[in-house]
């Protein structure tokens, strides 16, 4: 891969991977340690990176990184770099903002997850009641909780009590956001 440009954030790395440089350029990079706490299924707004330890390698050199514990974010365009990578070791990605570190948004890894996504976004708008079923065995066994929770509201765009009974049910879902959001959403309706 030629690395041409820096991102307009710092990415957290969804692998864990090495990465040599192949070119008689240095690459700098900065790491980021992250703490043994932190969970990349859990997006926490008010998250931020400590601050970064700048670092170079020189041609041939190999960089090792693990994407559940530091983040390494390339700072050398231009540089040509072979990447080999696991596969995904979780479901999201998380933008940081260069300036404050502060954590800004996730983004699905797997183009499976985000295709399914559309299409449960599409399912609700359509409003077709025979979704409902599918909608149901979504929110409760699919793996990534944005999947289970974009089932959910699609339900509720379709059938009011088909939502209730998902929000009943996403009360118990392992995942803090989904179970936290259902409470929230059936308190405000008065449920």
């Amino acid at each position: 891969m030629l690395f041409d440009k820096m991102t307009s954030n710092i990415m957290s790395q969804a692998f864990n991977g090495l990465a040599r440089v192949l070119v008689e350029k240095p690459l700098e990079y900065v790491v980021y340690d992250l703490p043994e706490t932190w969970n990349p299924e859990v997006f926490d707004p008010a998250f931020a990176l400590e601050e970064g330890q700048a670092q170079q390698a020189l041609p041939g050199e190999v960089i090792i990184f693990e994407g559940n514990r530091r983040i390494v974010d390339f700072q050398s365009p231009g540089c040509l770099v072979l990447k080999l990578l696991s596969t995904p070791i979780c479901t999201k990605t998380w933008a940081f903002s260069r300036s404050s570190r502060q954590a800004l948004q996730t983004h699905e890894v797997l183009s499976l997850d985000s295709q399914l996504l559309l299409a449960i976004t599409t399912l609700g708008k359509i409003g077709d009641h025979e979704s409902l079923e599918n909608l149901r065995v979504l929110a409760t066994r699919h793996g990534n909780h944005s999947v289970r929770w974009a089932a959910v509201q699609a339900a509720a765009a379709i059938s009011e009590d088909a939502a209730i009974k998902m929000l009943q049910n996403a009360l118990t879902d392992a995942h803090p956001h989904i179970s936290n959001a259902a409470k929230r959403t059936l308190e405000l309706n008065g449920l």
